[in-house]
């Protein structure tokens, strides 16, 4: 599980007009849940969760495709994607509203829509590098998904719960580590893999806002 520490996650400025429920999605800044206790440590979603640390070998992506489906509220399930580099990314549309999904680092001269209702097949997009983009639109807005495209396939995103879950984890010793794009912390642990056991590795994120910067404020004086 990943937690979260600190203040409440604050409202994110955006404009949701085109589909007031996305604001279920993207109107905090980060999305949490509700602590176990008073005060206590809240369940963290779209953290990024990798295992780190084994080597001598090399572990394969097991699939060629990432999917991912804008459900009906006008939201991804997730607001963090990964993927494993070689992965394509496959976008459908379970919305009454048209997408176009754009990945920052990767401009192209065609425009790909998601059509409504499923309508079509799924569009397809090629991340040319490892490492972390943000995923826009080009028809709304207000969505920004956190894409990281990782060289190894042992990598998860927590959900609304915080849990997380990575699969096909060598045996061994080795460490978690997680990172959230917006709260602005890091967490890492221990982990020691057996064969035919499931680990249990909880992390906590600390969200700590930065104060603003004071600015001067300069005064006209108006002579009469």
């Amino acid at each position: 599980t990943i937690l979260v520490i600190g203040p409440p996650s604050p409202d994110a400025r955006i404009d949701t007009r085109s589909c007031p429920a996305a604001l279920d999605t993207y109107g905090k800044l980060f999305r949490e849940g509700t602590p176990a206790t008073p005060d206590g440590p809240r369940p963290l979603a779209d953290a990024v969760v990798i295992a780190v640390g084994y080597g001598g070998y090399y572990l394969a992506e097991k699939s060629p495709v990432k999917s991912v489906k804008v459900n009906v509220n006008c939201g991804y399930p997730e607001r963090s994607i990964t993927m494993t580099y070689g992965q394509r990314l496959e976008v459908a549309n379970a919305s009454k509203y048209p997408f176009a999904p754009m990945i920052d680092t990767d401009p192209s001269p065609a425009v790909m829509m998601a059509a409504p209702l499923g309508a079509g097949d799924p569009i397809r997009l090629y991340p040319r590098r490892p490492g972390h983009s943000v995923m826009g639109d080009l028809m709304q807005s207000y969505v920004r998904e956190d894409l990281y495209v990782l060289r190894h396939p042992l990598h998860a995103v927590s959900g609304l719960d915080g849990h997380y879950r990575i699969d096909g984890v060598p045996v061994g010793k080795m460490s978690v580590a997680a990172q959230h794009p917006t709260v602005g912390s890091q967490a890492q642990a221990p982990v020691t893999i057996e064969a035919g056991v499931v680990a249990k590795a909880d992390l906590t994120l600390e969200y700590a806002p930065k104060a603003p910067a004071k600015t001067d404020e300069k005064r006209d004086l108006i002579l009469r």
